[in-house]
């Protein structure tokens, strides 16, 4: 199970090398590792699914987030929606069937989990993501077969996991459980207050203790989230009209409420990413996955490697 959720992180890790065409719009290679392993029975798929998303989540720094809940909502439904589909309809359902009706049924649970937040607004970008995931679908499943991953997702003979399981990243400050209290109370604040000087401050503090924490600020993912928020809320009506936006109205009240909206999330972020530095216990499946992680990606990136393409790697990393 570790080794499958491995397998997850580095075609995460391998996507995150690809241009991203809209933010949200993933193309969820880590399917890959789903896809390679619908023999398996059905508690243990459903294990690898919570696996995949909390080694991922750790790894992100979302683990403790509202982000978390739709990863892990989306990866147990569409991967339940992938594995049915072969036993309903056999062979007459490839490998890229499964993984385009996957990746819609992602992208559906993903969109109505955000409206429940964000409001009906989200709806909006349910056909383009629709559109995508055909595509997406397609691809994943194109890297699955090329790469000829084993059935049942089985290691390549000779891997051999790794006794001790390396650390998260994390500074020395972030490793003590005595500020988790402290984490708790600040979410408490970012999802219970509507004063955004208030939610403005804690976003600032949450800011520093990820600092501390030995993980750094990235503002591209924070602005493409609001972007997403604003182009979410900005255009429900509330309150006196500000400007207009071709047959759009925008108004105070929704500028007002798409910015608390983003500084929530962007706080609820930081405190995660610095909740996440907290370590596991070395021998449970999410840390050793992520060991394993840490193992095949300095697969990718060795000596031996160099002059290759990055599909002869990952090809190398996967079947040896």
């Amino acid at each position: 199970m570790a080794y499958l959720g491995a397998l997850a992180l580095l075609f995460s890790y391998a996507e995150s090398m690809l241009p991203r065409f809209a933010p949200f719009f993933r193309l969820g290679l880590s399917n890959v590792a789903v896809l390679s392993s619908l023999s398996l029975d059905f508690p243990s798929f459903l294990a690898l699914c919570v696996v995949k998303s909390a080694s991922s989540s750790l790894v992100s720094g979302t683990l403790f987030s509202p982000f978390f809940i739709v990863s892990i909502a989306q990866s147990v439904v569409s991967g339940s929606f992938m594995f049915a589909l072969p036993r309903i309809f056999g062979k007459r359902i490839s490998v890229y069937g499964i993984s385009v009706s996957g990746a819609a049924v992602s992208s559906a649970v993903q969109v109505f989990l955000c409206s429940l937040y964000l409001g009906s607004g989200t709806f909006v970008f349910f056909g383009p993501m629709l559109v995508f995931s055909v595509f997406s679908g397609f691809f994943t499943a194109f890297v699955c077969s090329a790469l000829k991953i084993r059935d049942g997702g089985l290691p390549p003979a000779g891997f051999s996991p790794l006794v001790e399981p390396q650390k998260t990243e994390c500074g020395t400050f972030a490793r003590s459980f005595l500020l988790l209290p402290v984490v708790f109370f600040l979410s408490v604040i970012v999802f219970s207050t509507d004063r955004i000087a208030l939610l403005v401050s804690v976003f600032a503090v949450a800011a520093a203790l990820q600092k501390m924490s030995g993980r750094r600020f990235l503002f591209v993912p924070h602005f493409a989230m609001w972007v997403f928020v604003f182009l979410s809320s900005v255009f429900v009506p509330d309150g006196k009209v500000v400007f207009r936006i071709w047959k759009f109205s925008v108004t105070d009240g929704a500028l007002l409420l798409a910015a608390e909206k983003c500084v929530r999330l962007s706080s609820s972020m930081c405190l995660s990413r610095f909740a996440s530095s907290v370590p596991l216990p070395k021998n449970s499946v999410v840390s050793l996955s992520i060991a394993h992680f840490h193992a095949m990606t300095a697969r990718v990136e060795s000596g031996g490697m160099k002059g290759r393409n990055f599909v002869e790697r990952l090809r190398f990393v996967v079947n040896g």
